[in-house]
């Protein structure tokens, strides 16, 4: 099953930051470019092979949620890009949200304000765009 709205360029996820160590360790790290698992039609790149590992092993729970577009941007009915250097875990799952010029303009500040009523709204968008 091909996964319709994941955020990609050139075929590569969540700009080849390796989300095991984003989840587990609360670091944002880019994983090596010889270190890389495809997972629908998408590439994920590791730092280490036992994060790759760990990845296959458990892929629902690395994965970001919304495709890997900003939180709050879902949450408003949009899809817009994400820095995986700003992420939140809430409820054991991943949210990715826009940030640029240095962290100045970071939209993680508004879903921080009411994450449960951000999530409501952001996961009643993404079934609506997805079906799913």
């Amino acid at each position: 099953m091909e996964v319709k709205f994941q955020n990609l360029k050139n075929g590569i996820a969540v700009r080849k930051f390796d989300l095991v160590e984003v989840v587990d360790h609360q670091k944002a790290i880019k994983g090596k470019p010889d270190i890389v698992y495809k997972y629908e039609n998408a590439q994920y790149h590791f730092l280490t092979e036992e994060n790759k590992s760990k990845f296959i092993a458990n892929t629902k729970r690395y994965l970001p949620q919304y495709g890997g577009y900003c939180a709050i941007a879902m949450s408003e009915g949009a899809l817009v890009d994400a820095n995986p250097k700003s992420f939140l875990i809430q409820d054991d799952k991943l949210y990715l949200f826009f940030s640029k010029y240095l962290g100045i303009i970071n939209t993680k500040r508004q879903w921080i304000v009411d994450p449960e009523q951000k999530r409501v709204l952001g996961d009643a968008e993404w079934l609506k765009l997805t079906g799913s």
